[in-house]
């Protein structure tokens, strides 16, 4: 028994994420850890016996190790700075770590063990997430600004700017929160635009008399950029819940066939008006999968968002769905300009743009394809793509067949295309012209 808990000791010691050494009270290694001997480019048995200030003379930890030996207190330090004098090219890094007295029966301190942890990769992600956080504020205030300017309801627009700007002073205290309000922050003074869009539209509608071409033109210019920027500020917050890992899935069981197809179908306007010829197939009538409705409207929209855009007129598009059993294929196919083999590698790499390394005919962000990839993926998918340069690009969805068995979830739910969801695919698609 004694040796099975040794052999278990010597498993945790050598398998923790933390540098661990065992000194006794002259700071005189006894033993230290695989991680620890590895750090310093060693086996273990280089440190035994040697004394740990004879290979690392920093005073201010010498004083900290005597003090514990004094006191007979441990002491602990979270992110505390150290600067290699060996090993300058390192710069500053950061430290969680432990020093534990261990005390002889007479309570006297005979050794001490020291446990470090490297968070300099952490502490740096944590500052640039603030810095993030900052800069997103920072656009906030100015867009705000800019519409306390603009919009004539000024007491309106006063009372969501101070709303706004309690919200945002909470969310700096919890990133989680902040990450929350983002949406409503960003979202709130674009839908007072598109109201007021709205009730000038509805007032040109009651006195049509009153329209002129260079009305329409203008009406339709504000309504189309407010959908484009609503897309872009959506992007951007979806961007940041999955760098942040606050996206919550939704998930339920639904016919994936009839999804596709509706889906496919709703976008036949845009495409009859480019003189595209849109096609949908499948080798399948009903298909049930566990899937997240938003995300794969998402997915697919954006899709056939790009394939219209890149696709000449008398082009076109084909969406195919195929069941291979444990997983079903989802292909949008065109035969537009299609994606130089250079440009395939970096095509789902956020913010950037293939269209902007040829001709950048079209409005866009390079966000759509890493947030459809991010999707797929946390769907359990994954996206591929097959292209070539003047013969059309294919981009391949592929997800798991799996279903919920959760009680409170039912067996098979309806969807529909409702309002909200043509609603969403007048902004998803609100960047379908040319520049």
């Amino acid at each position: 028994m004694e040796k099975d808990s040794n052999q278990i000791l010597e498993c945790i010691f050598n398998t923790t994420n933390a540098m661990i050494a065992y000194l006794d009270s002259n700071f005189d290694f006894i033993r230290v850890n695989k991680r620890y001997a590895a750090a310093g480019g060693h086996a273990p048995e280089f440190y035994i016996g040697k004394n740990h200030f004879d290979l690392y003379p920093y005073s201010d930890n010498e004083e900290i190790f005597r003090r514990v030996v004094e006191t007979g207190q441990p002491v602990l330090f979270s992110e505390k700075p150290f600067e290699y004098k060996e090993f300058p090219e390192l710069g500053v890094t950061f430290w969680d770590w432990d020093l534990v007295p261990v005390k002889d029966p007479q309570g006297k301190v005979a050794g001490l063990i020291l446990s470090l942890i490297n968070v300099t990769k952490r502490k740096e992600a944590e500052d640039e997430l603030r810095r993030t956080n900052a800069m997103l504020e920072t656009k906030v205030a100015e867009r705000t600004a800019y519409l306390h300017n603009e919009i004539a309801e000024r007491i309106k627009v006063e009372n969501a700017l101070k709303i706004a700007k309690e919200e945002a002073e909470k969310a700096n205290n919890v990133k989680s929160e902040y990450i929350a309000n983002m949406s409503h922050e960003l979202r709130t003074p674009l839908n007072v635009i598109l109201s007021a869009i709205q009730l000038f539209d509805l007032h040109i509608k009651a006195n049509p008399s009153s329209l002129t071409s260079k009305h329409f033109h203008h009406l339709k210019s504000m309504k189309q950029n407010c959908l484009r920027l609503l897309r872009l500020i959506n992007n951007l917050i979806d961007t940041t819940k999955i760098d942040a890992n606050f996206y919550e899935l939704n998930l339920g069981n639904y016919d994936i066939v009839n999804i596709i197809k509706a889906i496919t179908h709703s976008v036949t306007d845009y495409v009859y008006n480019r003189e595209i010829a849109l096609t949908f197939s499948t080798n399948i009538d009903k298909k049930m999968i566990a899937c997240d409705i938003d995300m794969i409207e998402r997915i697919m929209l954006n899709l056939l968002s790009n394939a219209i855009k890149f696709t000449e007129v008398n082009g076109s598009i084909d969406v195919t769905l195929i069941d291979r059993g444990g997983s079903i294929i989802i292909s949008v196919k065109d035969s537009g300009i299609g994606i130089p083999d250079d440009k395939q590698k970096i095509i789902f790499d956020r913010y950037k743009q293939a269209d902007r390394l040829l001709t950048r005919r079209h409005e866009g962000s390079g966000i759509g394809l890493s947030l459809v990839k991010s999707f797929a993926e946390a769907l359990g998918g994954k996206i591929s793509l097959n292209s070539k340069l003047g013969a059309g690009s294919e981009f391949i969805i592929e997800l798991p067949c799996k279903l919920i068995t959760d009680s409170g979830i039912p067996n098979e739910a309806k969807y529909d295309l409702n309002d909200y969801t043509v609603q969403k695919i007048s902004v998803e698609l609100s960047d379908l012209y040319s520049i």
